[in-house]
């Protein structure tokens, strides 16, 4: 019998959370602001040493709906100073977004990222450094993910490169007794369009109960492992909790990519906060970052270590 993809990473993943939970200098949860700065997705960017054990920077995404209030930041972590927040410039050619929720890297691209808002709204964007001034930011591209429901609330994407085939993954949140919905598909970088092929539905087993957010961010790793975020959101005072889980695996098929769903995922580390966002840092001090959006209480950032 051929091994479980996501069960392999799940023990390769394990031991990271589980020495993240332990405290130190600079560790556990970090504020990065009150709540315009609230977490709803990061990406990594790089690191400020040829070792990739550095100051750690991410973009950070808000949920803000008001032209006015701060959408992507650039966030620098360090053991050494904490939490470095600045607020990016949106561009003044394109019309500020409303209610983004997740960002990713795009592979084999540096500096390139795409950023997803609740009701599908996909920008590509180009960041050029803190240096670059209000000119920090771009947006090269815009568009609709196809073949959503009607009035999506999208809550994380993902994207990967595989044997030369690039794939993402994205899903609808779901809320209470009604599962989150897990989309994949093909992304072409030339065109900057995704092209759906499947989908799935996701019901997480913690939290539970009608305030239940099935997904509310995605990672997609280079071993094809789903990794997801879920979280209770009763209100802005809370009280919020929040798991993390390998959801399955992606594989291709020729030119059919195909999702395995883990039928029964695995709660893998669990918080008293909203996490909205998951980010996996390389490199031989490689660790797990997590953003959270607790409302009232403002934006944070954890951070896991080996």
């Amino acid at each position: 019998m051929t091994p479980n993809p996501a069960a392999r990473w799940l023990f390769a993943l394990v031991p990271l959370l589980a020495a993240g939970c332990a405290t130190g200098p600079r560790q556990g949860w970090q504020k990065v602001g009150g709540p315009p700065q609230n977490v709803s997705g990061m990406a990594f960017v790089g690191t400020n040493s040829s070792s990739g054990a550095g100051p750690v920077e991410f973009l950070v995404v808000h949920d803000n709906k008001r032209p006015d209030e701060p959408h992507v930041s650039s966030v620098f972590f360090s053991y050494a100073t904490g939490v470095s927040y600045r607020r990016l410039a949106w561009p003044e050619n394109v019309a500020p977004p409303v209610d983004l929720e997740s960002i990713c890297p795009l592979p084999e691209t540096p500096g390139s990222f795409l950023a997803l808002t609740s009701a599908g709204r996909l920008l590509h964007l180009r960041y050029h450094g803190r240096g670059a001034g209000a000119e920090a930011l771009e947006v090269l591209h815009e568009s609709i993910l196809p073949g959503l429901e009607q009035h999506p609330n999208l809550e994380g994407i993902a994207v990967q490169t595989f044997g030369g085939k690039t794939v993402a993954v994205w899903a609808e949140r779901g809320d209470g007794d009604k599962p989150a919905t897990l989309y994949w598909g093909a992304y072409d970088a030339v065109a900057d369009t995704v092209t759906p092929q499947g989908r799935a539905t996701v019901s997480v087993p913690y939290p539970s109960g009608r305030n239940t957010r099935h997904v509310t961010d995605l990672r997609l790793d280079g071993g094809g492992v789903v990794w997801g975020t879920a979280a209770s959101d009763p209100g802005d005072e809370g009280p919020f909790e929040s798991a993390v889980y390998a959801l399955g695996s992606i594989h291709l098929e020729g030119d059919r990519i195909v999702f395995q769903p883990d039928r029964a995922p695995t709660r893998l580390w669990t918080a008293r906060r909203k996490i909205e966002a998951i980010e996996f840092v390389p490199g031989r001090d490689g660790r797990v970052y997590f953003g959270s959006d607790d409302e009232s209480a403002g934006g944070w950032l954890y951070v896991g270590r080996r």
